[in-house]
């Protein structure tokens, strides 16, 4: 049996249930999982939902003939292979592991553990090697930022200066519009980092085009631009930095 408990009222009918299953004599095996918020799984399928339309896309410029259906298949299947939480184990009825989906998936963790999982498919597999996302697709894996991963990357230390991450950058569609391959890297300027050179250090940068970095990081807006950042911009940076690490 599994169930969602919201309330104490709930709480309170699912637990005549399982007491009378004890009063039979049955055997009852708890556990539990945070439930993840409608809104949350709504909004994980959106994305997985936009991002299939943008590899689609991408696949037909380079002329490849497929269904968004495939692509959708395709994409959960590569997943399941490097989160192996995305796969039901079958064997039981001796059958082949079955992929779940987005409306499978019931817990944070879960999301959390999918989203990470598609960016490194995106983000490692040869198939994907010319797709750029849009900025709010590229970043979604922010929504699912905890306090603990902000610790955690907040105790790395971090070189003052990485060219290869700045290349890196410029690859990058523009974090404000959206135009992809015009990207300069943007250095943050900030009150915190201004002992440490005389510039911020490469992690403290952001993809920019040439318009946007004049216009609007070294004008006014920027804050405004960037708002969807719901994290402090060093974090966000530092996170952004240290995933491009781990995937090299």
């Amino acid at each position: 049996m599994i169930c969602t408990v919201l309330n104490k009222q709930q709480w309170e009918i699912h637990k005549q249930e399982i007491d009378k299953l004890l009063d039979d004599g049955k055997q009852v095996n708890l556990s539990y999982a945070p439930a993840v918020k409608l809104k949350t799984k709504r909004q994980t399928g959106f994305f997985f939902a936009a991002l299939v339309n943008q590899i689609y896309t991408y696949c037909r410029s380079v002329g490849w003939n497929c269904t968004e259906k495939q692509v959708r298949k395709l994409l959960y299947a590569q997943v399941a292979q490097v989160v192996p939480s995305m796969s039901y184990d079958m064997s039981f009825f001796g059958m082949p592991d079955q992929v779940k989906s987005v409306q499978d998936l019931d817990t944070a963790e879960e999301m959390s553990e999918f989203i990470n999982g598609v960016f490194t498919v995106l983000d490692t597999n040869p198939l994907y090697e010319g797709l750029k996302l849009t900025p709010d697709t590229y970043y979604a894996w922010i929504n699912h930022i905890t306090n603990d991963d902000i610790s955690a990357s907040r105790a790395v230390e971090l070189p003052e200066r990485d060219n290869d991450y700045l290349n890196h950058l410029r690859e990058q569609p523009c974090i404000i519009c959206g135009i992809q391959h015009r990207s300069d890297a943007h250095h943050i300027r900030d009150t915190r980092t201004a002992g440490m050179a005389i510039k911020s250090p490469d992690w403290y940068a952001l993809p920019l085009c040439h318009k946007c970095h004049m216009t609007v990081a070294h004008g006014t807006g920027f804050k405004d631009a960037i708002k969807w950042i719901k994290i402090d911009l060093m974090d966000f940076c530092r996170i952004c930095y240290q995933r491009w690490k781990a995937k090299l």
